[in-house]
């Protein structure tokens, strides 16, 4: 810093060095000059006559003596002196520079852009490990703090259970909840299902296994309640949501079987605020709702209307003959519906190959919807059932 304190403060002193700094100085080879060497050009070597000056504007006479032009900006004046480019500072000069460049390095060294990157790299991965151990030493002392409470409390209560409980073992079985239905707002109105007698059972759907509730019990009885429901599966209670904010409480036990299905698909209908109202009926319930209940049911409907046709269609025997594997095993809910999607999809694709061969180059008109030609088989094949029976008719 000493020696570029030195050298400013030289260059301030002397003012013909001041002139360097002007943006047109011109730095030559040849060392310092004064003036412009002119040469005469080929056009006026040999001519003695002076050329008439033209009058310039103002603004460009302004310019030009900005510029160190001449008046008419004919010839350039060369204002300020100009230097050669070779090195000018003297040898002290040199050393200060190299001295100053040294300390720069000693107290800067070069590091590789590799080993830049590793600290880098090291410097987050400790403030990482910092930030995990005060992290972990903040969640387990709130750890802590839960068991002590937790402790305080059942210190404070252990007096009141103990003398609340029985002496002696309880052996009360559990009750087991029917399949009901209990409306929310109004009084409960109980249906009990009687299961089938000598029928299989299927395996329960995943809508329905989706809310579980704990059995009723009372104060004495919960604890054995409990003990009995995780040795025994099938005593289980569960719940489902239905519409009007009705609940459909159950056991798996209650769950009907495929001729329950069969008649409560058309014949023993499900009550709705005291009107009863068949299986097969539902879409007329709750499609073209603004709370969009249908969406979340369809999936699960259109299964069911599936089976209860293809258990209608036949009787039951046969229905089990379809059903069942080659040792006479029954299929499960799960194997049946796949059954039955499979042999959808083999009569989609032979109606949708009878539609392209009845209809021809017609095919585009009859089978398209909001002006573009139907691709799904499932749709071709119910759009093809429709002109078939309209053609029935007709005839």
């Amino acid at each position: 810093m000493v020696a570029l304190r030195a050298k400013l403060t030289g260059f301030s002193e002397d003012m013909v060095r001041w002139k360097d700094l002007v943006p047109g100085a011109r730095r030559s080879h040849r060392g310092v000059r004064e003036g412009k060497i002119a040469k005469p050009s080929k056009d006026n070597a040999g001519s003695t006559t002076t050329k008439k000056l033209k009058k310039l504007k103002l603004s460009v006479i302004r310019r030009n003596e900005l510029m160190g032009l001449s008046g008419d900006g004919t010839a350039s004046v060369q204002v300020f002196a100009t230097e050669c480019s070779k090195d000018m500072r003297t040898l002290e000069e040199k050393r200060n520079l190299l001295r100053l460049a040294k300390s720069f390095c000693d107290a800067y060294p070069y590091i590789p852009p590799n080993e830049l990157a590793w600290r880098v790299k090291a410097e987050a991965e400790a403030k990482r490990k910092t930030d995990s151990s005060e992290m972990l030493a903040t969640y387990m002392q709130s750890t802590n703090n839960q068991i002590d409470s937790l402790a305080s409390m059942l210190t404070h209560h252990l007096p009141t259970l103990r003398t609340a409980l029985p002496s002696g073992p309880i052996s009360t079985t559990p009750t087991i909840v029917p399949m009901t239905v209990v409306g929310m707002s109004s009084d409960m109105d109980t249906q009990v299902h009687q299961k089938t007698p000598g029928m299989p059972e299927l395996e329960l759907p995943a809508l329905v296994m989706a809310a579980t509730v704990p059995e009723p019990q009372s104060a004495a009885t919960s604890h054995n309640a409990s003990l009995s429901l995780q040795s025994c599966e099938s005593n289980r209670t569960y719940a489902v949501t239905l519409a009007h904010t009705q609940a459909l409480m159950f056991t798996y036990n209650d769950i009907p079987d495929i001729p329950r299905l069969d008649r409560v698909w058309d014949d023993e209908p499900t009550p709705y605020q005291r009107h009863p109202v068949a299986l097969r009926y539902w879409p007329d319930v709750y499609r073209n709702k603004n709370d969009q209940r249908w969406k979340g049911i369809k999936a699960t409907w259109t299964e069911w209307k599936y089976v209860a046709e293809q258990y209608h269609a036949s009787t039951p025997e046969e229905f089990w003959m379809e059903f069942s594997s080659s040792d006479g095993k029954r299929f499960n809910w799960k194997a049946i519906t796949a059954h039955l999607r499979g042999q959808r999809a083999v009569h989609d694709q032979e109606s949708c190959v009878k539609a392209r061969n009845d209809y021809g180059a017609q095919f585009d008109t009859h089978f398209s919807n909001r002006g573009k030609v139907m691709t799904d088989k499932s749709a071709i094949a119910r759009q093809y059932l429709v002109l078939k029976e309209n053609q029935m008719d007709i005839d």
